[in-house]
Formats: structure tokens, sequence, C-alpha cells
């Protein structure tokens, strides 16, 4: 379930609230609609932070159904002329705290994900763009809208149906990370959890879109090699069994060549060592979609 949120003064944001559910089951609407206060609550916060002079109000804009995309928008009441980093300011705050990316990566990956891709990072200057890094720094030391956030995850773990929550710039995708409902409890400030409680092992999965380098076109559970430019080379084994059937079957070809691309459910086993997350090792939970890549001859084509 998605809650989108498309954040309007003079160039208009987009920004989502992401519910994922629990496969066929749906969500309280009594919760749903607390959350839903919950955010705006959080957003309007951030929003006087940032900019004391924005007066913001939150209209209903749409609803998907199926994935329950509640979208709205945010508009300064006060017509005055604001700044695009403003805007995108909001945005990249409420990912921070709605996310894992801030806090496993910290600032600087996060920056390089969101902020200097070439379709976000137009039109901000230098000064912004450090004006952009200082708001999310005080996001992870938990300085900005820490209260009103840990009320959206209050709301949401009374659902057991709600399963994970993120935040994405496009109204109804899902995020590449959801924060799992394990750490809802956490996040809410209820149970702060001390350094000996702290989970040792997690998952993270994302979706990712990877090149495949070489497959394993046994049936034996070894693991396939694959690239990522963050990553670069990595093995990983494939869970999906749908999937690896019908590719030893025949059902599936997969041609000879190279850029071949998959779109996948991509799960990372990390472990605690001190206060740093460490990789343990990766698994692709689901194929999603193979893609060819560009049109070449197969590597053993008669040409």
């Amino acid at each position: 379930m998605a809650v989108g949120v498309e954040v309007s003064a003079i160039i208009p944001q987009s920004l989502s609230l992401y519910l994922e559910l629990e496969e066929g089951q749906n969500a309280d609407l009594v919760v749903i609609a607390r959350t839903s206060l919950a955010f705006a609550e959080a957003v309007r916060e951030i929003a006087y932070i940032i900019d004391p002079s924005l007066e913001i109000t939150i209209d209903f804009a749409s609803g998907t159904p199926g994935s329950l995309s509640l979208n709205t928008i945010i508009k300064n009441i006060k017509k005055t002329k604001v700044p695009n980093a403003t805007l995108k300011t909001i945005a990249f705050v409420v990912l921070g705290w709605l996310g894992n990316d801030l806090r496993a990566y910290g600032v600087g990956k996060f920056m390089d994900e969101l902020v200097f891709p070439i379709e976000q990072r137009q039109g901000l200057s230098d000064s912004e763009i450090r004006r952009i890094a200082q708001a999310l720094q005080n996001t992870l030391d938990e300085k900005i809208a820490k209260s009103p956030v840990q009320k959206i995850y209050r709301e949401v773990e009374r659902d057991t149906a709600i399963k994970g929550i993120g935040a994405t710039l496009t109204p109804g995708l899902r995020p590449k990370d959801i924060v799992p409902r394990l750490q809802f409890q956490e996040r809410s400030g209820l149970s702060p959890v001390s350094e000996e409680e702290q989970p040792q092992k997690r998952i993270r999965t994302t979706i990712e879109r990877i090149t495949l380098i070489s497959p394993v076109l046994l049936p034996r559970n070894r693991s396939w090699k694959f690239y990522l430019p963050q990553i670069g080379e990595f093995g990983a084994k494939i869970r999906d069994e749908r999937f690896l059937a019908s590719l030893l079957s025949g059902r599936r070809r997969i041609p000879m060549r190279a850029g071949i691309q998959i779109d996948v459910e991509l799960d990372t086993g990390e472990v605690r060592v001190g206060n740093v997350w460490v990789v343990a090792g990766r698994s692709i939970r689901r194929v999603i979609k193979v893609r060819r890549g560009p049109s070449a001859p197969d590597l053993f084509s008669s040409r």
C-alpha cells in the first residue's frame, strides 16, 4: 500500500509513503487513516524546520485500487516563490526517516544515489546540495521530526497485515528499501533496544537490476555470478524454484550473449560487527524479469 504525496509550490515534487502488506491480507481502514494523519504531521514538521515561512496544506488527490495508493498534494498557501531545493529537501528527509538507506549507508552514499543522479540534481546549486546534505545529517542524528515519525511507526505497528514500510519519490512504486515489521516497535520509541538486545543478523530485501556474468545450469544449489555497479561482481544463489525449473527444463531460454540483465528481489544477509553491519552473503528471492540487453550476436552463433 502506498500513500503518495506531491509536494507543490513552483515545481511539483512527488513523494509516497509505502505500506507493504502480507499476501492475501487487507489493511485496517482505521489504521490507514491514523497513519495518513501521522504522515501528514511529519511532513508538516519537516517542512517547517526546512523553511518556517512555508504554510502548507495537504489535499487528497487520488487512490490506486489494488495497491491502495493514497496520493495527496502538498501546496504552499502563501503562493510565494519557493526554491526547488526546499521541496527536494523535504522529500529526501522523509525518505531518510522511512527507509534503510540513510541508516545503512550514511549521508554520502544516500546523496550519491538520490541527489546526484542528473534527473534529481538538475537546477540545484552547490550550496543547495550542501543544505540537503546538512538536513540529512540532522535526520541521521534524529534532530528533525523524530517524534511525528515515531508516531507513524506506532500506528502501522497496530495492524499485523502491514509487514513493511518505506518511502519513494514515485507514487505507487515499491521502494528499493523496506523497513521490516521487526523494526517497527524499536523505531516507534516504545521499546528501546539495548546494545545487548540488538539483533546480530538481518536480511535486507531490495529490488535490483543485475547483470548476469555466469549461470549455473545444473540442478544444484550453487551460486550464480552477477554484477551490480555499487557492489561489483558478486555470487548469489537463486531461491526462485519456479524460475530454475523453467530454465533447466528448457521452457525458458537465456541467450548466451553479453549484457543480459535480470530484475530480481535481492536478499542481502548482514551480521553486526560492533556498530557496523557487514555483508555475509546474498541470494535471489525472486526473478522478476529477464532483459536481453542491447542487440548483439549470441556467443555461440555461427557468424
